[in-house]
Protein backbone atom coordinates (compact mmCIF):
# COMPACT_ATOMS: atom_id res chain seq x y z
CA UNK A 1 0.00 0.00 0.00
CA UNK A 2 1.16 3.67 -0.25
CA UNK A 3 2.48 5.78 2.75
CA UNK A 4 2.45 9.55 2.11
CA UNK A 5 5.78 10.48 3.28
CA UNK A 6 4.84 13.89 5.52
CA UNK A 7 2.45 11.76 7.60
CA UNK A 8 4.19 8.23 7.59
CA UNK A 9 0.58 6.39 7.79
CA UNK A 10 -0.38 4.09 5.59
CA UNK A 11 -3.08 5.14 3.70
CA UNK A 12 -6.80 3.60 2.57
CA UNK A 13 -8.65 2.76 -0.29
CA UNK A 14 -11.37 4.90 -0.43
CA UNK A 15 -12.25 4.50 -4.19
CA UNK A 16 -11.76 1.40 -6.51
CA UNK A 17 -12.37 1.88 -9.94
CA UNK A 18 -11.61 5.47 -11.17
CA UNK A 19 -11.27 6.54 -14.59
CA UNK A 20 -8.33 7.53 -16.02
CA UNK A 21 -8.93 9.09 -19.04
CA UNK A 22 -6.09 9.78 -21.00
CA UNK A 23 -6.30 12.24 -23.68
CA UNK A 24 -4.45 13.72 -26.59
CA UNK A 25 -5.68 17.24 -28.04
CA UNK A 26 -8.80 16.92 -26.12
CA UNK A 27 -9.51 13.20 -28.05
CA UNK A 28 -9.75 9.96 -26.04
CA UNK A 29 -6.72 7.58 -26.60
CA UNK A 30 -7.94 5.19 -23.92
CA UNK A 31 -8.99 4.75 -20.35
CA UNK A 32 -7.64 2.62 -17.45
CA UNK A 33 -9.29 1.79 -14.09
CA UNK A 34 -6.97 2.58 -10.99
CA UNK A 35 -7.41 3.32 -7.04
CA UNK A 36 -7.78 5.90 -5.02
CA UNK A 37 -6.10 5.99 -1.77
CA UNK A 38 -6.46 8.78 0.90
CA UNK A 39 -4.70 9.68 4.01
CA UNK A 40 -5.87 9.60 7.16
CA UNK A 41 -4.29 12.29 8.68
CA UNK A 42 -3.69 15.03 6.41
CA UNK A 43 -6.67 14.07 3.56
CA UNK A 44 -4.47 14.02 0.76
CA UNK A 45 -5.06 11.47 -1.84
CA UNK A 46 -3.45 9.28 -4.57
CA UNK A 47 -3.89 7.64 -7.34
CA UNK A 48 -2.34 3.85 -7.85
CA UNK A 49 -3.11 0.27 -8.96
CA UNK A 50 -3.54 1.10 -11.88
CA UNK A 51 -5.16 -1.50 -14.48
CA UNK A 52 -2.32 -3.40 -17.04
CA UNK A 53 -5.17 -3.87 -19.82
CA UNK A 54 -7.35 -0.30 -20.85
CA UNK A 55 -11.09 -0.57 -20.62
CA UNK A 56 -11.69 1.45 -23.75
CA UNK A 57 -8.49 1.99 -26.40
CA UNK A 58 -8.75 4.20 -29.52
CA UNK A 59 -6.95 2.13 -31.47
CA UNK A 60 -8.62 -1.29 -30.61
CA UNK A 61 -11.98 -0.16 -30.43
CA UNK A 62 -12.55 2.93 -32.92
CA UNK A 63 -12.78 6.32 -32.08
CA UNK A 64 -16.97 6.68 -31.68
CA UNK A 65 -16.91 3.43 -28.98
CA UNK A 66 -14.01 5.23 -27.05
CA UNK A 67 -15.39 8.84 -27.52
CA UNK A 68 -19.21 7.54 -26.22
CA UNK A 69 -17.55 5.57 -23.41
CA UNK A 70 -16.04 8.92 -22.41
CA UNK A 71 -18.92 10.91 -22.27
CA UNK A 72 -20.80 8.41 -20.54
CA UNK A 73 -17.84 8.91 -17.45
CA UNK A 74 -18.18 12.37 -17.46
CA UNK A 75 -21.68 12.69 -17.61
CA UNK A 76 -21.73 10.40 -14.41
CA UNK A 77 -23.89 8.00 -16.80
CA UNK A 78 -21.99 5.10 -15.72
CA UNK A 79 -21.84 3.81 -11.79
CA UNK A 80 -20.49 1.30 -9.84
CA UNK A 81 -22.06 -1.62 -8.45
CA UNK A 82 -24.08 0.83 -5.77
CA UNK A 83 -25.05 3.08 -7.73
CA UNK A 84 -22.27 5.78 -7.20
CA UNK A 85 -21.11 7.66 -10.04
CA UNK A 86 -17.98 6.76 -11.43
CA UNK A 87 -14.76 9.11 -10.71
CA UNK A 88 -12.86 10.28 -13.62
CA UNK A 89 -9.15 11.81 -13.53
CA UNK A 90 -8.31 13.65 -17.60
CA UNK A 91 -4.73 12.89 -17.90
CA UNK A 92 -3.44 14.99 -21.28
CA UNK A 93 -0.84 13.27 -22.99
CA UNK A 94 1.51 15.65 -24.70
Amino acid sequence: MPEMYCCRREMRCTRNGVALVFENNGQPWYVKHADEYRCRTCDRSVIAGVAPEPIADLSRDGLETCSTHVEKLKDGRLTDLIGRPQPVVIIPIT
